[in-house]
């Protein structure tokens, strides 16, 4: 017998008439049939209603769980809403939701009346506070089951229904822990939402959408939410189950349920006790209540949202719920997370942790500077401005502190240019999620950034990121000093990639030269610039002009810096570089006795690590005693100093491309 939910009218028979109709009613037997059904054994019992295990044989043969309201003597209201139960199942497409397979009544006889059933896949699972038992389930498996419960709950919730009974009773779980399935049963005493959709479908629903009287309990007080508690049912929404969701989430990480009062002295507590326990329910974090740290942050902020007493504070629905939970499942920021709690600057940082560890100290200023910032978000807008300003001094100082990371022989602090890059790398981000991208300190970062990869050698990203900063600077009419100096490190960059990108790179230089016409002034950048051609020029074997370039820019720091200003003889160093490559030895001597003129030059072994002018000095009497051995004109003492010499420039940078050459000589 198929039923219509539709046209079903309510039972008109009044108190006596059900009593007389119960105490002459036939209760149903194993081995029964229920339509194709076959009663095998009670699974389950409520109130009114009674779930058995059940075998189909035909038209296919397998398993079922049969639910029939037992008691015929109940009145219209819990009839209505057993049978509203299988119409709202019949409207949730979902796996974690049990589904309506059949539905009908009984065969009425003498001794009993037509009762209502219907049947459901049978779930041989546990509750889920005794499958996390059994299983010793982890904590990341609790949260698996916990987002795969609160996707069931929303596809009811999207559906335009409420279950208003979330427990663990009505929250069954099968499966191992690698893969456990969560369904949701129940829904006899679920409420549908009043939007304009659950409306439409309630008229579908006809007779058996039940409005629920104001100060009826419906639900178990020890999950229930406080609106619930207070027997406010138009309160009741999706936002009710979601903390209904959040108490179970209690129970599984800490074993208890606060606001729970079912015995006092020993007596069974009262149903008005209980509601008020529920009522005036206070939660601590679920880290004090579990005992256990690793639970604070994200997972303590996430059940703190589903257990906030006002429901507007809460998740809207199950979905989104389930949502945040995947989100810390796949280590992506939560929506749960206090806006003053500095959590999305704490997020970038825990991503770069393994770079940020050589400047754990600094960042520990920032992420503690952002907390004591952020308790005065709430005061006057004011502060807000007051806020960027000292983000931008500690972020500053911190730079400051790291030295520069791009360069050769300039005393770096990190002298390993992966760790360089890295650091760099880790630098940059921290000032696009606390300053934004377009920033100052953000555009620096990222020229710092740059260097640190053509250090390198990861030119291409290098290449890339130059190009895009110089488009950048292009466009805006303030910035030209900015687009000669990019200009300039990207034609470097490119002169580092070999002789396949040196013309390109000689195109760009004379853009370059033309940028530094336009300001009118001279800039160090300018000499690097005209450093880079000669080495260009070098590359494509055009000897004569690559010398003519290096005089050149020697020249240019002889007369805009002056004569012992530390470029001007690295300058004058590079010259003599080239005359020695050249095979003109005593002219490159001499170039090099010139660049060193005034200079003192530390003796091996050295004390302390060398700064940037003490290494040029060191690097230009290598070359001049290097030049001498291969000359036949060094004596033992010059030979001893050359290597000695040589074993202190290893120690400070092992990657010095002139070590091998300076060994050599020295033999």
């Amino acid at each position: 017998m198929t039923f219509d939910a539709a046209n079903e009218p309510l039972p008109s028979v009044d108190a006596a008439e059900r009593l007389l109709v119960s105490a002459r009613a036939e209760p149903l037997g194993l081995g029964e049939r229920i339509g194709p059904y076959e009663l095998i054994e009670e699974i389950g019992r409520g109130a009114h209603s009674v779930v058995y295990r059940a075998s189909q044989r035909e038209p296919v043969t397998r398993e079922v769980a049969v639910k029939v309201l037992f008691d015929p003597a109940v009145g219209g209201s819990v009839r209505a809403r057993f049978l509203r139960e299988r119409v709202l199942l019949a409207k949730v497409d979902d796996p974690g939701i049990s589904q309506l397979l059949d539905c009908g009544e009984t065969e009425q006889s003498a001794m009993r009346p037509a009762l209502p059933w219907f049947a459901m896949p049978l779930v041989v699972g546990e509750t889920v506070d005794r499958w996390c038992e059994k299983c010793g389930a982890s904590r990341a498996v609790r949260l698996l089951v916990l987002e795969r419960l609160a996707i069931a709950v929303g596809a009811a919730h999207a559906a335009g229904i409420v279950h208003r009974d979330l427990k663990p009773s009505n929250v069954l779980v099968t499966g191992d822990a690698h893969d456990p399935r969560v369904v949701v049963i129940d829904f006899g005493i679920a409420k549908i939402l009043e939007s304009d959709d659950a409306a439409r479908s309630a008229q579908h629903i006809g007779s058996s959408t039940i409005e629920t009287r104001q100060g009826s309990v419906v639900g178990t007080p020890e999950f229930m939410s406080p609106e619930q508690a207070d027997l406010e049912g138009s309160r009741v929404n999706a936002a009710s189950d979601v903390y209904a969701i959040g108490l179970i989430a209690c129970l599984l990480f800490s074993k208890q349920v606060p606001g729970t009062l079912r015995v006092i002295d020993g007596v069974t507590a009262s149903m008005g006790a209980r509601l008020r326990a529920a009522s005036t329910r206070e939660l601590a974090p679920l880290s004090q209540l579990a005992h256990d740290r690793t639970l604070r942050g994200e997972i303590d902020w996430i059940v703190a949202k589903c257990c906030a007493r006002d429901p507007h504070a809460r998740y809207s629905d199950a979905r989104a719920l389930a949502d945040d939970l995947r989100r810390f499942r796949e280590g992506e920021p939560i929506m749960a997370a206090p806006r003053d709690s500095g959590y999305a600057v704490a997020f970038v940082l825990r991503k770069y942790r393994i770079a940020l560890t050589l400047v754990v100290i600094g960042i520990t200023m920032v992420v503690v500077l952002l907390s004591v910032v952020a308790m005065y978000e709430r005061k006057r807008a004011a502060e807000e401005a007051n806020r960027r300003v000292r983000i931008t001094e500690l972020l500053e100082e911190t730079r400051k502190s790291l030295v520069p990371l791009t360069g050769k022989s300039r005393g770096d602090l990190i002298s390993d240019p992966a760790q360089a890059a890295a650091i760099a790398s880790a630098m940059h981000a921290v000032n696009v999620a606390l300053i934004g991208a377009d920033a100052p300190e953000s555009q620096q970062s990222a020229i710092t950034l740059a260097r640190a990869l053509d250090r390198a050698d990861r030119h291409v990203e290098s290449e890339r990121l130059y190009r895009e900063l110089l488009a950048r600077a292009e466009q805006a009419p303030d910035r030209a000093g900015d687009a000669a100096l990019l200009g300039t490190q990207l034609v470097g960059c490119l002169r580092r990639q070999g002789a396949s990108r040196a013309q390109e790179a000689l195109g760009l230089a004379e853009k370059a030269f033309e940028r530094y016409e336009a300001l009118g002034q001279t800039r160090a950048s300018e000499i690097d610039l005209q450093i880079e051609r000669a080495m260009l020029l070098e590359l494509l074997q055009r000897s004569v002009d690559a010398r003519a370039a290096y005089l050149r820019g020697y020249e240019m720091a002889r007369e805009r810096i002056g004569p012992t200003h530390s470029r001007t003889r690295q300058a004058l160093g590079f010259l003599a570089d080239h005359d020695r490559r050249q095979g003109h030895l005593d002219r490159a001597r001499a170039g090099f006795v010139a660049a060193l003129d005034g200079w003192t030059v530390a003796r091996a072994p050295f004390d302390a690590p060398l700064d940037y002018d003490q290494l040029l000095a060191v690097g230009f009497r290598c070359e001049i005693l290097a030049i001498d051995c291969l000359q036949g004109n060094a004596s033992e003492a010059d030979r001893a100093e050359l290597s000695g010499l040589t074993l202190g420039v290893e120690a400070q940078n092992p990657n010095d491309a002139r070590l091998s050459r300076w060994r050599e000589a020295a033999r």
